[in-house]
């Protein structure tokens, strides 16, 4: 696991009369804070995640899927791939990572949602026997079931009987009686028990210094069955109050609700939520407007820049702009490899600004732009084919080697700001610090060499369970692809997505997924290898896999070795080339990477 980075306080608090999470706290409230995994980013689970919870559930206790119908928070935690811890009744009850070797999320319970949840279904069913045959689990001798509970390992010899798993998952362990005593992680194959007589076949991961019966593990759900009361009581008693959502978004889009990101089963629970955090966001909204009106202030300016991606933060920063009451102007650049949702999403938003606003469009082309302007808005297309063309002759992007953005989005914003946005000195934007060590350096203003502009970010402190509570309240229109469990929406073919991002967009858009593939095939390789397996290891996505990367074969990128032999000065770059270099390929290849950034390219020989 990656070091988890401190990038500002965790805010996360439980209300234990209510069961409810808060964003922040009074005095004499009895609240108390969660201890997550930083950097704390907490946000609601919408459909598709609370999907994913359950079915993974379900692999280590079959039946427990049905505990997670209350409402949920996850945090997303440093991983190579997607990992969120899962939050429920003020606890954190496990995590779900993905697994690129099968293809799917698995869950890992904490050491006391392995209680709970065990619970869960020994309440159930109330039969121990029915209960634990259920799960994923072991029967160990009683004889070395004490030296288990007190942490050690389990060995073959210990082992009575075993339902089916696999290397890596984790099982369930129980003693002939029924008693409880830990979870552990399989070293191997349950098919491959029969062959082992010696040594440790799960690796205990779970333990409680002691064996724990039926009915204690019980008593450990029974009392978040107590906590689940209070918030159903809680609601009966304020069910006037939450259904209350006056002064919504001018801007709503009643097929974008973000209510309907939830099931239906949980809109009562989560307007609860909503409504008994509405001072704190109330002091949000006022404070970020008031440094919005701060900034306007001091460069009174005539208009200002929004730069709306399509995300759940830029449309936030929209709204508060709007509400700010300044005069703006919404950038949304069409990177040609976006998903068509988002497409969709922002064209539906603009068309509502346009109409609130009383807007007219004009259609122009630039350079090869297709160009959308109206008072309040602008989407510059980028030509469809921009990215492929550059794949082709720079290789795939990757990590390291990450030369598309130049060639989708930054340079395409350069030449728009110029040509029709030059006398827009600030942008606001939707970047927070919470979102990773690299946009916490931003700082909350910061200078932007591509455009000369200075970037504002109003909400660079709020964190997600911030941003999305106040989506909730103002019900502002969001892309629906959060939905389907996409937290990060940009370009599809980007290789900083997750693995995980990319098993989710093939039940979506399994023809995108292709074209990646296609590609990747036609590319070569360091080793040439099964293309699915060579697609979902994932390494693909660096130039130099990390060393913990355990599968290391990549593509070759040809013009990598190129672009690090570089000199940039006076808008001019010199490239030193090895003399069998064929110098018009090299030429396009930087053209496409440093796109009406240099005015001239001098091409020498490397002696």
């Amino acid at each position: 696991m990656k070091k988890a980075p401190y990038l500002g306080k965790i805010k996360l608090f439980w209300h234990k009369d209510y069961n409810i999470p808060l964003i922040g706290k009074k005095e004499k409230e009895n609240v108390y804070e969660v201890n997550l995994t930083p950097p704390g980013d907490v946000r609601p689970a919408f459909k598709k995640d609370i999907h994913l919870i359950k079915k993974s559930v379900d692999k280590l206790i079959n039946g427990a899927s049905s505990f997670f119908n209350y409402p949920i928070l996850i945090n997303n935690i440093p991983e190579l791939d997607k990992m969120d811890e899962v939050i429920t009744d003020g606890f954190i009850v496990g995590k779900i990572r993905f697994n690129s070797d099968s293809w799917d999320f698995d869950f890992f319970p904490s050491q006391s949602g392995a209680k709970v949840l065990l619970g869960f279904i020994l309440n159930k069913y109330n039969n121990p026997d029915k209960a634990i045959k259920r799960t994923r689990h072991v029967i160990v001798d009683s004889s070395a079931a004490e030296k288990i509970a007190m942490g050690k390992n389990i060995l073959a010899p210990g082992i009575i009987y075993s339902t089916e798993f696999k290397k890596g998952d984790y099982v369930y362990l129980f003693t002939d009686k029924n008693d409880f005593i830990g979870v552990g992680r399989a070293l191997i194959d349950s098919k491959d028990l029969i062959n082992i007589s010696r040594g440790t076949v799960i690796k205990r991961k779970i333990y409680y210094n002691e064996i724990l019966s039926p009915e204690t593990i019980i008593k450990s759900y029974r009392y978040i069955l107590s906590l689940r009361k209070k918030l159903d009581n809680s609601i009966e008693k304020f069910g006037d109050m939450i259904n209350q959502f006056s002064d919504i978004s001018t801007i709503y889009l009643p097929d974008f609700d973000p209510w309907k990101l939830f099931p239906v089963g949980l809109l009562k629970y989560w307007k609860f939520i909503v409504a008994m955090n509405a001072s704190f966001l109330k002091n949000n909204e006022r404070r970020t407007i008031d440094f919005i009106r701060g900034i306007a202030k001091q460069y009174n300016q005539e208009k200002y820049l929004v730069s709306f991606s399509g995300g759940k933060d830029s449309c936030v920063v929209l709204e508060l702009i709007i509400r700010s009451g300044l005069e703006f102007c919404a950038f949304f650049v069409d990177t040609g490899i976006e998903l068509p949702e988002t497409v969709n999403y922002v064209e539906r938003v603009i068309e509502k600004i346009k109409e609130y606003y009383s807007d007219e469009t004009k259609e122009e082309v630039i350079s090869d732009y297709k160009i959308l302007r109206s008072g309040h808005s602008l989407i510059a297309r980028v030509p469809s084919n921009r990215f492929w063309s550059g794949v082709k002759k720079l290789g795939y992007p990757a990590m390291d080697w990450r030369w598309c953005c130049k060639t989708n989005k930054l340079a395409p914003v350069r030449i728009v700001v110029e040509k029709f946005l030059n006398k827009i000195k600030i942008s606001f934007g939707g970047i927070r610090k919470y979102e990773s060590f690299q946009r916490s350096k931003e700082g909350k203003i910061s200078k932007n060499i591509w455009t000369n502009q200075i970037n504002v970010y109003p909400i660079y402190d709020w964190n997600a369970l911030e941003t999305w509570l106040y989506i909730l309240w103002r019900k502002i229109p969001v892309n629906p692809l959060y939905g389907e469990g996409l937290m990060r929406i940009g370009c599809y073919p980007c290789p900083f997505s997750h693995m995980a991002d990319f098993f989710l967009l093939e039940k979506l858009h399994p023809n995108l997924i292709n074209k990646i593939k296609t590609y990747i095939k036609s590319l070569p390789k360091t080793r040439e290898v099964n293309l699915e397996e060579f697609f979902r290891k994932g390494a693909w996505r660096w130039l130099e896999p990390p060393k913990k990367v355990s599968y290391n074969i990549t593509l070759k990128r040809p013009a990598s070795s190129l672009i690090n032999n570089v000199v940039l000065h006076d808008n001019i770059i010199e490239v030193y080339l090895d003399n069998d270099i064929d110098e018009s390929s090299i030429i396009d290849s930087i053209k496409i990477l440093l796109r009406d950034k240099v005015r001239k390219i001098n091409l020498k020989n490397q002696d």
